[in-house]
């Protein structure tokens, strides 16, 4: 081999070891996630109403208001994954809604904090029930990335049947989808 074929060689070398380094810097080294980014994901998971939104070294933590009570989502800087939600308050029934919360005395917030459980699969049923008039077919509960959902199935008059998703921790319906 001669001396040059050694130096494009080498060169070659020196070039694709500085790409792959730069390459896997990039995809190390991520940048956090900004307030907007956080708030826009919490509002596209949960669609409730932002109240509020603290900063933290380590997190964000955005209170909420949906039509099942208000929650805390705590989301990490760095990885941009909601690490926990938190019930700061339950509406015990569908008509105590978010216009009447200004009209209640204010209580100590950190003896209210009820940790957060999935509804049970009557309650999803319930719900769906209400969506959709029909006969129940199947209940699954399902996990994609950071949530937790229903999918209820129900025919309606032998003819069509519809699926209803419902979050698992709120009670909210996310969609509803028909098959032919």
């Amino acid at each position: 081999m001669s001396r040059k074929s050694w130096l494009v060689g080498g060169v070659v070398l020196v070039l694709v070891s500085g790409i792959l380094w730069f390459g896997v810097g990039i995809n190390t080294f991520a940048s956090p996630i900004t307030v907007t980014e956080a708030t826009k994901k919490v509002e596209h998971l949960y669609k409730g109403e932002i109240v509020s939104i603290k900063e933290h070294k380590m997190n964000f933590v955005i209170s909420m208001t949906l039509s099942t009570g208000e929650y805390d989502v705590t989301i990490d800087r760095e990885s941009g994954e909601i690490t926990n939600m938190t019930r700061t308050k339950e509406y015990r029934s569908p008509s105590e809604n978010i216009s009447n919360k200004e009209t209640e005395q204010p209580t100590n917030p950190t003896s209210s904090i009820v940790p957060v459980k999935l509804i049970t699969e009557e309650e999803a049923i319930q719900t769906a029930l209400q969506k959709i008039n029909g006969t129940l077919e199947e209940i699954e509960l399902k996990q994609s990335n950071e949530e937790s959902y229903y999918l209820v199935e129900i025919e309606k008059n032998g003819e069509k049947e519809g699926t209803v998703q419902i979050h698992a921790i709120t009670g909210e319906v996310i969609s509803i989808t028909w098959d032919d």
